[in-house]
């Protein structure tokens, strides 16, 4: 059984009209650009689910819906990126339940990741220089082989950019997106079960994180929306660093129009 108290850190799979969200940004040493699921450090006084409600809103301008996973998960690193999925029943003191419950060795803590789902389009906040949206076969691209930034977006790869990133460093996926394979090939519905919740909001098996669960956002700090305009600008400078070959980064809604996200091309 897995309580608050034993958590440090809650994240998400989050989809948004069925593709699934991952932050994008340097890793410390710069020569990569690692991905990483949206979320971060539970709060004191905070429960798992209000953290990724707080969490998604200051790093992605997002308000999330929680869905009951087809099961809970624990991971357990088998070395080389791999890891050993052990169905888990995670009791009654976490509801909804995360899809991963993942150990933290050194803290004898727990790291969980639940599916959500999103009407919004993300937008990268200050603390996210970017954010991925793939589909399966992007999934399994970025988990499959090693690929740079604009080798991916060469591909249709799609992203939202707060700034540009060096297109010419590799991606590297951390834990949870190295085992969304593993849930895909065990649940091959689960981008599915997004767009259900979509379309039938009164099912029981959808939290609305306004209600009980949600956090004073208020305390948190919401990423500047309009920037989702201003990123506009970036494409001329995007465009000379990946030439004809960006076609594929979603720059948000121009202005004076009510799209949800566009193309450079």
């Amino acid at each position: 059984m897995v309580r608050d108290d034993d958590i440090a850190t809650a994240g998400v799979y989050l989809l948004c009209r069925g593709l699934f969200a991952f932050a994008v940004g340097p890793s410390p040493a710069g020569d990569r650009l690692a991905v990483i699921r949206l979320g971060g450090h539970r709060e004191a006084g905070e429960t798992a689910a209000q953290c990724v409600a707080r969490e998604l809103w200051e790093e992605a301008g997002v308000r999330i819906s929680l869905l009951d996973p087809p099961a809970t998960y624990r991971a357990t690193p088998t070395g080389w990126g791999a890891y050993h999925l052990e169905r888990l029943d995670p009791g009654a003191s976490l509801a909804p339940a995360p899809l991963l419950v993942t150990p933290r060795e050194r803290s004898g803590q727990h790291s969980v990741t639940y599916l959500a789902v999103s009407e919004e389009t993300p937008v990268p906040s200050s603390e996210v220089a970017g954010i991925l949206l793939l589909d399966v076969s992007a999934v399994r691209l970025l988990t499959g082989t090693p690929i740079t930034l604009g080798d991916f977006l060469a591909t249709g790869g799609r992203a939202v950019l707060r700034a540009p990133l060096d297109p010419t460093l590799p991606l590297s996926p951390f834990a949870q997106l190295q085992i969304l394979p593993q849930l895909l090939a065990l649940h091959p519905d689960l981008p599915d079960l997004g767009r259900i919740a979509r379309t039938d909001l009164g099912r029981a098996a959808l939290t609305d994180l306004s209600r009980a669960t949600r956090p004073d956002l208020s305390r948190a700090t919401r990423p500047d929306l309009s920037r989702a305009t201003r990123i506009q600008t970036l494409a001329p400078a995007i465009r000379c660093i990946l030439g004809s070959q960006v076609h594929s980064i979603l720059l948000g809604p121009p202005p004076g129009t009510g799209r949800t996200g566009c193309k450079a091309d």
